[in-house]
């Protein structure tokens, strides 16, 4: 072989070699987990050798940081009998314990804060032909209380992790979750929507709830928080002993894990600092938490990172009823948005963020009916809404000084009334009747209404107008279709599909395509392409 053949052979190894550890390094899974605190130290599961749907214990090490020197101590985990387990959700923790649900549900798998040693807890691995699937667990101390199914029937257990001592609270007719807490010598779990508070030292039901719940619970102190179970939404709420109810937070997702970080109960971006009865928010800025929100005196924070809490700069106390994400958006400005939550209360936030800087009661609905599609101009938020009276209503709120205008009564049907816009003081809201579609159309300042027949008989997705055009955008097509305001009738059909109709203006129409941001004209040709809606948005305002 020659020098230069050599050189060849040398440099293809070197690629290959090069390749290969680019591939074994893409394929790992390298991540730290925080998991919990005690008074000592802060905990987290770390994994630098996993390779997608590989989780054996064996890849974990767990490492604690000493909260007064930071040191740090790290403990290589067995691997118990090639358990395997493989949802970080699962994860539970005590001041002692991590616990862990092996893939099967079959075994709970205890790991030692102080020592670094594991050891299965619970072993449900079936020894006939039954079928054991464990459901829910939680961990107080060193008192575990889990539920399993079996037979078809759910059975809820509590077990002393050091002393081993287990007994059942329980066997009931249903494969159902049954979500179980437990907190120093009480217990409580959710059987067919009711809450059943156990004592564990008289080892008997105390107690029952008449109203429904659902969902999860944490019993913490003298009180269980829990989702209220309603009709269209779900309530975070606390209750004690009696259950006697008190809403946290209205209308809620009802589908985070709740836990508890010292004396804060912890429900997905938000915590309910139990000694002053008050409620707060992480100040999200485009991003989302994964793991636990808190950590102590730390808060799950901008760049995926832990920082110290401050208020009024990663969190602040939430002023609203409903949560935030129940919520529709408009820009005001640059540095402002307005959001109308599900219960109609009004928000101006910070732009592109959660901080709310002045809210209003606003449209007041409750659970009465709102438009979810509300529109914005000149200061006003504008919607429909349904009164105590049952009547609905085309209002206006001053985003500054939170007045309520009544614009016009609505006549129509509720389940028939779908979207409203507005241009230059002419409200427009649609309403579909089965295959019949009409923008009514109400001039602020003059007081003149029409009625505008549209040309299109399915379900509608998007609609905007102008002084010359509609333009429409339908649920299941997708093509946009531009109709002649006076007429109604289609000047323009598209023959790619669009995602989004973002807005009009007198030069075009700013749309969500396949290839990126379009701008069109009315009669549908591309005036323009854009590979960011940032872009696209800037050209746009500056025409």
């Amino acid at each position: 072989m020659t020098k230069r053949d050599k050189i060849i052979w040398f440099v293809i190894t070197v690629i290959i070699i090069s390749i290969l550890i680019i591939n074994y390094n893409s394929g790992k899974k390298d991540s730290i987990e925080l998991v919990g605190n005690n008074d000592k130290y802060y905990f987290a599961l770390y994994n630098n050798n996993k390779f997608a749907g590989e989780n054996k214990l064996s890849d974990f090490q767990l490492v604690t940081y000493d909260k007064e020197n930071n040191k740090k101590n790290k403990y290589n985990l067995s691997n118990i009998d090639n358990e395997v387990f493989f949802d970080m959700r699962e994860v539970k923790n005590s001041e002692e314990w991590i616990l862990l649900k092996e893939i099967q549900n079959r075994k709970i798998i205890g790991v030692n804060v102080n020592t670094g040693t594991t050891e299965i807890i619970v072993d449900k691995t079936p020894k006939n032909d039954e079928i054991y699937t464990i459901k829910d667990l939680e961990i107080n101390s060193t008192k575990l209380i889990y539920s399993y199914v079996s037979n078809l029937k759910t059975t809820v257990v509590v077990k002393d992790i050091v002393t081993k001592e287990e007994y059942e609270i329980g066997t009931f007719d249903t494969i159902e979750n049954i979500p179980v807490t437990i907190y120093k010598d009480k217990a409580a779990y959710i059987l067919d929507n009711k809450v059943n508070i156990y004592s564990l030292n008289d080892k008997k039901i105390i107690g029952t709830s008449e109203k429904s719940y659902n969902s999860d619970l944490l019993l913490y102190e003298d009180n269980i928080y829990t989702y209220s179970k309603g009709e269209y939404y779900e309530d975070l709420v606390k209750l004690d002993f009696h259950f006697n109810e008190e809403i946290i937070l209205e209308k809620v997702m009802g589908e985070a894990n709740l836990y508890c970080d010292n004396d804060r109960v912890v429900y997905n971006n938000y915590f309910y600092d139990t000694n002053n009865n008050k409620l707060y928010l992480k100040v999200i800025e485009n991003s989302w938490t994964s793991g636990r929100l808190l950590l102590d005196d730390y808060i799950f924070s901008k760049n995926s990172k832990y920082e110290k809490l401050k208020e009024d700069e990663n969190y602040y106390q939430y002023p609203l009823k409903v949560e935030f994400i129940r919520s529709n958006n408009k820009k005001v400005n640059d540095e402002e948005d307005v959001v109308v939550l599900a219960g109609g209360e009004v928000a101006v936030v910070k732009a592109n963020t959660n901080y709310v800087i002045r809210n209003f009661e606003g449209f007041n609905v409750d659970n009465r009916f709102i438009l979810w599609d509300l529109t914005y101009e000149n200061n006003k938020v504008y919607n429909i809404a349904e009164n105590y009276l049952g009547e609905l209503e085309l209002l206006a709120i001053d985003i500054n000084t939170g007045d309520k205008q009544l614009i016009k009564k609505v006549n129509e049907r509720k389940d028939h009334i779908k979207h409203l816009t507005i241009n230059n003081d002419e409200l427009g809201y649609l309403v579909q009747d089965g295959k019949r579609s009409t923008l009514i159309t109400y001039n602020i300042n003059t007081k003149e209404e029409k009625n505008i027949d549209i040309d299109i008989s399915e379900d509608i997705y998007q609609i905007l107008f102008n002084d010359k055009y509609i333009v429409v955008l339908p649920w299941d097509e997708r093509k946009l279709y531009v109709l002649g305001k006076r007429t109604g009738n289609i000047i323009s059909k598209s023959e790619n599909t669009y995602f989004t109709l973002f807005d009009i203006n007198e030069d075009g129409i700013l749309v969500d395509a396949n290839e990126g941001y379009e701008l069109l004209d009315y009669s549908l040709n591309e005036l323009k392409l854009f590979d960011s809606y940032d872009k696209a948005l800037k050209y746009y305002e500056k025409q």
